[in-house]
């Protein structure tokens, strides 16, 4: 596979520049939106869009057409998408960026569409937050579901509007992975590690209280490789049973183990205020 140098890629980039400067003369395609006429190159067009790779050879370039109009569409907003294809960036201040995200999701423009919902991301407020969670799901942006996923997490549950959340599957979706990690992370921050502890005993009598069936664990010294304590340090598994005097834990390596409680260290808090009430 060839490797584009630095050099390459800059007069790549002046090609670009002198299309898109020369494409209003130049230009073998023109899409037309509100009367106006946008004219464009059908060969930057099928490399820079997916629906313009598919739709040009099945209908335009079969039946001899070179034009197309695109509906509900602000003419500026169809010229920044284009030139988005030739490698120009959205402007600063760019107002119609719902209108951008359509275009982009209509178009198959997966650059375009997270630049946009990184955009739209950046003023989420509880004003706003309902409207842009479905901006998100119904033209696909991960970049804002992400975002409207984390500002519902750290809303809280009693500033959301749940009954909205419903009808949005993606940013659905999108809090709940967020809302396992953070409650994940929660878990691990209570952890606590040998350190913690003044004696041993103290240390063994934790892990003691705190492992059960299920519970994930880290081996934290070196065994003796015999029969009981085979586990490596570093090695991690999750506990069989808790016997009262000694874990039996599956490694996730494969070997199931005897293991001291001073052998191991807790993954995740074992604490019942971070778990899901029954």
């Amino acid at each position: 596979m060839s490797r584009i140098s630095t050099a390459a890629a800059s007069c790549a980039a002046a090609v670009m520049a002198s299309l898109q400067r020369s494409r209003s003369t130049t230009g073998d395609f023109t899409l037309t939106c509100e009367g106006q006429e946008i004219r464009a190159h059908l060969l930057v067009l099928s490399h820079g869009s997916d629906y313009f790779r598919g739709a040009t050879a099945s209908e335009w370039i079969e039946k001899g057409k070179n034009s197309m109009d695109i509906k509900e569409c602000e003419p500026a907003t169809l010229v920044a998408t284009i030139d988005f294809l030739y490698g120009v960036e959205l402007p600063e201040e760019f107002a119609d960026l719902q209108g951008l995200l359509r275009l982009a999701d209509m178009f198959f423009m997966e650059e375009l569409r997270e630049e946009v919902g990184r955009r739209l991301a950046v003023g989420i407020s509880v004003d706003n937050y309902v409207e842009r969670s479905k901006m998100a799901d119904t033209l696909r942006s991960a970049s804002l579901a992400t975002a409207c996923a984390k500002f519902i997490v750290n809303q809280g549950e009693g500033g959301t509007d749940w009954a909205a959340m419903e009808r949005m599957p993606r940013v659905a979706a999108a809090v709940a992975k967020m809302a396992t990690q953070v409650l994940w992370g929660a878990r691990k921050s209570a952890v606590k590690e040998r350190a913690d502890f003044q004696t041993a005993d103290e240390y063994f009598n934790y892990i003691k209280a705190n492992t059960k069936e299920g519970t994930r664990v880290e081996c934290r010294t070196v065994g003796d490789r015999g029969m009981w304590d085979r586990g490596m340090l570093g090695d991690q598994g999750t506990v069989d049973r808790n016997t009262g005097t000694h874990l039996q834990v599956s490694w996730d390596k494969g070997d199931t183990d005897t293991v001291s409680y001073i052998r191991v260290k807790l993954l995740a808090s074992v604490d019942k205020k971070l778990f899901v009430a029954d």
